[in-house]
């Protein structure tokens, strides 16, 4: 009698079978996993002004202004404080020298510093970032994220001169 219960059970089909109140039960996790997630959010985002096809009004009393600006130049300078335009030219005695119209900063941090007091009085001063060639990115993206730290989102690129094409001097002013 054993054996022929141990047969039919063993003879038998077995199917898995998900109830319906499981199925429900992974659907409401996941819409609440899904609600409840939160999606890392860009940080320190400059927003971009494009420039739109107007120019000055034509009243005759329209003064044009002379924006303030900050110019954040960077650039290779050797042991005797000279511009150079690689680092290989000084023989290994070559660093990177930020200034803020033509203030020295010791680094991205004091940039961010020097900045952020010109931002507590007016942060919408335009920021013309303007560095030579061979200057690592690194030094251009600390020098952006030192505007977004002091809040000044007025940022702009100045392109380098043409090759002997002049425009070079006012390094040197």
């Amino acid at each position: 009698m054993a054996s022929k219960q141990l047969r039919a059970y063993l003879d038998e089909e077995w199917e898995f079978e998900i109830p319906t109140s499981f199925i429900d039960c992974v659907f409401l996790l996941l819409i609440f996993f899904l609600l409840t997630a939160k999606f890392k959010s860009m940080e320190r985002v400059l927003s971009a002004n494009l420039p739109k096809n107007e120019g000055p009004k034509d009243d005759p009393n329209h003064e044009i202004v002379e924006p303030v600006e900050i110019r954040v130049k960077m650039f290779w300078q050797d042991g005797l404080g000279r511009v150079i335009s690689r680092p290989e030219q000084a023989g290994g005695r070559a660093h990177i020298m930020i200034k803020a119209n033509n203030i020295p900063c010791s680094d991205l941090n004091d940039l961010a510093r020097k900045l952020a007091e010109v931002a507590s009085r007016d942060n919408t001063t335009k920021v013309v970032i303007d560095a030579r060639n061979h200057v690592p990115y690194r030094f251009v993206l600390g020098a952006v994220d030192a505007c977004a730290r002091a809040e000044m989102p007025n940022v702009v690129f100045q392109s380098p001169p043409a090759r002997d094409g002049g425009g070079g001097e006012w390094w040197y002013q």
